[in-house]
C-alpha cells in the first residue's frame, strides 16, 4: 500500500538533478525508488545500513517495493550506497514524500472506512498441517528408525 502512495515518477525528476554533472561514464545510477524506497525501509525496521542490504537481498517482497522486476540473487548495491542515498535525497523530498503519502493513506483509510466492498469467500478445503501424508519422507524415516530399535531390543 505504501508502494503506490508514494508518486515515484514526480521525485524522480528533482532525484535525477543530482547526476546532470556528471558524464555517462560509470556505472548506472540507480533509481528514486531505490534510493528512497531502501530508506524508507530502513526507517521502518531500524536497522543499521549493512543490515537492511542483506534484507532488502534476502527478501522478495523488498525487491517488488523497490521496483525490481525479478529477485536478484545477489547484493542490490553496497551498503555504502546508503550514505551518498541520504546525501542527495535531503530533507526537502523526504519530507514531500511523507507529507504526500501521510495524505494519500489518510485518504485511503477515510475511503475504506465508508463500507464494506466485495465478497468474502471462504474456502472449506483446508486441512491442518500436523496430519502426515504416505508421501511425506518422515514418516519412512520414523519407520526405519523404530525398527531398527527393535532388532536391537531382541
Amino acid at each position: 500500500m505504501l508502494g503506490k502512495a508514494i508518486p515515484w515518477k514526480e521525485f524522480e525528476d528533482s532525484y535525477c538533478d543530482h547526476f546532470s554533472k556528471f558524464t555517462k561514464r560509470g556505472p548506472r545510477a540507480l533509481t528514486l525508488r531505490v534510493a528512497l524506497g531502501s530508506l524508507i525501509i530502513q526507517e521502518k525496521l531500524g536497522q543499521r545500513d549493512e543490515e537492511i542490504v542483506m534484507q532488502i537481498s534476502e527478501n522478495p517482497y523488498l525487491h517488488y517495493f523497490l521496483g525490481y522486476e525479478s529477485f536478484l540473487m545477489e547484493k542490490p548495491y553496497d551498503s555504502s550506497m546508503l550514505v551518498h542515498f541520504r546525501k542527495r535525497l535531503g530533507a526537502k523530498i523526504l519530507k514531500e514524500v511523507v507529507k504526500r503519502a501521510t495524505t494519500m493513506t489518510a485518504n485511503k483509510d477515510k475511503d475504506d472506512s465508508e463500507g464494506n466492498k466485495g465478497i468474502l469467500k471462504v474456502d472449506a478445503t483446508c486441512a491442518p498441517s500436523d496430519i502426515k501424508y504416505p508421501t511425506d519422507l518422515n514418516l519412512l524415516n520414523e519407520g526405519r528408525e523404530t525398527r531398527e530399535n527393535n532388532r536391537r531390543s531382541l
